[in-house]
């Protein structure tokens, strides 16, 4: 049943992300890999803290003037209508830096625009791993490894990062790679500190009943993961070079409007976590940023995929947890439980990496009892996006479908 869900009908988590060949096992040759391997994977990981950085600075500056590299989302800037114009300043700029996509990613996502940093985080590991001598195998590891630990540098998760790359990539070479994940994950800790890369209150494990309705969240999950895939395909068809340009300046209009849809949505995944958030911000999430981000990652836009994925799913899993409380209302269901199960469903159902979901979703909270619930969620919005991705693909291809 696995393999018939596992198509590549989604939304790649890093573009152009390549696979292993074989490699020989002479000692020489091992002793190179490893050390170039560490050597990677350090850079790789304090170069994802310092993308994160720069994302922040540029943010600070643009949105409030001020000089810091402090956490700051634009949702709280006071502009004016001014404010259309920093999205398109940041994409063109990242348009003439487009042959160095990490920098290009941080200029999109410090001038608001909702993408995530981990893709410049994990392009940067990429791009140093291509620095450099080898084998096309080796090089080919040291990518991989370069990507781990961007992704694990940036968000302190080693295991999760090992689990994107053997799940939605390879499993050959894991020692190396999950030890590129561990590296880069210390400069994470070392630069950042041990925190949880997302606080959350403590919660209790929740009962079966409870868990029959978190997992209903994942149908809704599904659906929307569903739609996503669908809108941002369809926006691909638009191949020009001015579209990204066009999709920074609704971004622009979208967050005059709602500046709470700006920027990478670190803080107000905090904030839904914690449950301090109001109705109007997960309404915002759920339509306007979800028709930017359609639109962003259907332009090619420079940036990652999980970051908005999680804020839109944390946003649907607190409001389908709403609806389930409404309709069931002696099962006490945890808002912030919820929120934390929408976010890994929609990220398994959009990206296809059903246990990157379920493992990142608990590393990055360091929350135990929400590992049940998350796992039914995603369990649920794998199943349901793959059947519906699964038939639209038929659909669109009737006569290979009647062939086989």
């Amino acid at each position: 049943m696995i393999g018939y869900f596992s198509h590549r009908n989604s939304l790649p988590v890093f573009a152009d992300a390549p696979t292993l060949q074989h490699m020989d096992e002479r000692l020489d040759r091992t002793v190179f890999v490893l050390l170039r391997t560490i050597l990677l994977a350090a850079v790789s990981g304090a170069a994802a803290v310092v993308i994160l950085w720069m994302i922040r600075l540029l943010s600070n500056l643009v949105y409030y003037g001020n000089w810091s590299v402090d956490a700051v989302s634009p949702m709280f800037h006071d502009l004016n209508a001014t404010v259309i114009l920093i999205p398109v300043a940041g994409a063109l700029c990242a348009w003439f830096l487009r042959a160095w996509p990490p920098l290009a990613a941080a200029l999109n996502i410090g001038s608001g625009i909702p993408l995530g940093p981990e893709g410049a985080a994990m392009a940067f590991g990429r791009m140093v791993a291509q620095w450099g001598k080898g084998t096309a195998a080796e090089q080919e590891l040291f990518m991989l490894a370069g990507i781990s630990a961007g992704f694990a540098g940036l968000f302190g998760t080693p295991l999760a990062a090992m689990v994107l790359i053997f799940e939605l990539l390879t499993l050959r070479k894991a020692s190396f790679i999950a030890l590129a994940a561990v590296i880069g994950a210390g400069m994470h800790f070392m630069m950042l500190g041990m925190a949880p890369f997302w606080q959350m209150p403590a919660l209790s494990f929740p009962g079966w009943d409870a868990m029959g309705l978190y997992s209903l969240e994942g149908i809704a999950a599904g659906l929307t993961a569903a739609l996503l895939i669908v809108a941002v395909k369809a926006v691909q068809r638009l191949t020009a070079w001015w579209w990204p340009l066009v999709s920074a300046a609704v971004t622009g209009l979208a967050g005059w409007y709602a500046p709470d849809i700006l920027g990478n949505g670190i803080e107000q995944i905090g904030m839904i976590l914690k449950g301090s958030v109001l109705l109007l911000l997960l309404i915002h999430l759920l339509t306007l940023k979800l028709f930017v981000v359609s639109f962003s990652l259907g332009t090619r836009t420079q940036g990652g995929t999980l970051l908005p994925l999680f804020s839109i799913g944390a946003s649907l899993g607190i409001m389908t947890a709403l609806g389930l409380q409404w309709a069931f209302p002696a099962t006490q269901l945890h808002p912030s439980m919820a929120a934390l199960a929408g976010m890994a469903a929609l990220f398994a159902g959009a990206s296809r990496g059903w246990l990157t979901a379920i493992v990142f979703a608990v590393e990055c909270t360091r929350e135990p009892n929400a590992i049940i619930p998350s796992a039914l969620a995603c369990t649920m919005a794998y199943v349901v996006a793959g059947l519906l991705l699964k038939k639209r693909t038929a659909s669109d291809h009737p006569t290979q479908t009647s062939a086989r």
